[in-house]
């Protein structure tokens, strides 16, 4: 069973204390089976509060994972893309602040501490399998960077090209999950592109 969620993020006024929306009482029978895939994107995970775009709804998100670590019925949870946020900053930013990714990557997870918490812990926990894909936000980003933030998680990646990913669920060869950014004029990369290696433009 592969399930698509979309949740609607409101103000922090809007968490609400529920039953698990991932287990409905009718599905928890004596032999509970995890069959579902929860799939995730675009959190743009800032590393400075002051203006990144989805502050008001870390409380919401936080809830929402805790619910993804206590379900009995999810197997896996993928953040297709957009995870975190290298271009969301103010005009004449110097994103990196003269130090390494490695550092911007370390700065993004202390400031949003409470939401890596729970992702690595549903790592550690090794009852729900977690798929990175990167986004375009995100693709310069390297595998040894993401892990940095998410110790352990599976990472979906092309092989031949850097920055994209598509990923197929295990026992689901005809699903393909993706961010979608290969096929955006603005957002596809040249050759090389998200190869933080080499100089140049970014974009195709």
């Amino acid at each position: 069973m592969f399930a698509s969620l979309l949740v609607s993020c409101g103000s922090d006024n809007d968490v609400v204390k529920v039953d698990n929306p991932f287990d409905p009482a009718s599905e928890l029978v004596d032999s509970v089976l995890r069959n579902k895939i929860v799939v995730i994107s675009d959190l743009h995970l800032g590393n400075d509060l002051t203006y990144s775009e989805n502050v008001k709804h870390l409380n919401r998100l936080n809830q929402f994972l805790n619910e993804v670590r206590a379900s009995s019925t999810i197997k896996e949870l993928v953040i297709a893309g957009d995870m975190f946020d290298e271009w969301y900053i103010p005009t004449r930013t110097n994103t990196y602040e003269n130090k390494s990714q490695s550092d911007f990557i370390l700065k993004t997870v202390a400031a949003n501490k409470v939401i890596f918490d729970v992702i690595n812990g549903i790592i550690s926990d090794k009852k729900i399998k977690v798929t990175y894909i990167p986004g375009n936000h995100d693709m310069g980003f390297t595998p040894e960077s993401i892990d940095l933030a998410m110790s352990g998680v599976n990472q979906a990646r092309d092989k031949e090209e850097n920055g994209l990913g598509t990923y197929n669920p295990d026992n689901y060869p005809e699903i393909a999950i993706e961010h979608g950014h290969r096929y955006d004029f603005f957002c596809n990369i040249a050759k090389d592109g998200a190869d933080p290696n080499v100089k140049g433009t970014t974009f195709a």
